[in-house]
């Protein structure tokens, strides 16, 4: 059993991605290869998440307004690897092939597929 302190920080993460304009699918693949929780656990704290974020935007007419920016596709690409490679690194199979399919939904989701992402690579690496 997680301690509230746990559950809260997955929540308080949850919440942030989603104010950040993320898919909650996406928001809970990051936290089950993140946090290493089950899929359930994950949807319920997303659910959670907007809960407290609907809750916020009931009680405070201006919560619209002090919501981030929305994350553009690089970014959600860019988060999704970097959990790749924290699973990788951690050895865990089945967290990396969660990953793996997150990296791929995000790609496809921003529409940066296999060429496109290698093309990008490509032109980022060359030298100025």
């Amino acid at each position: 059993m997680a301690t509230k302190a746990k559950v809260c920080a997955r929540q308080e993460d949850a919440g942030k991605l989603l104010q950040q304009g993320v898919a909650p699918a996406t928001i809970t693949a990051i936290l089950i290869t993140r946090y290493k929780i089950s899929r359930a656990t994950a949807y319920r704290d997303v659910e959670a998440a907007q809960i407290i974020i609907e809750q916020a935007q009931r009680q405070n007419s201006d919560f619209g307004d002090q919501v981030g920016e929305r994350i553009d596709g690089d970014s959600l690409v860019g988060m999704m690897e970097a959990l790749l490679l924290e699973s990788f690194a951690n050895g865990d199979v089945k967290q990396t092939l969660q990953a793996m399919n997150a990296v791929e939904k995000a790609r496809r989701m921003t529409g940066l597929g296999h060429a496109e992402a290698a093309h990008k690579e490509q032109q980022s690496s060359k030298p100025s």
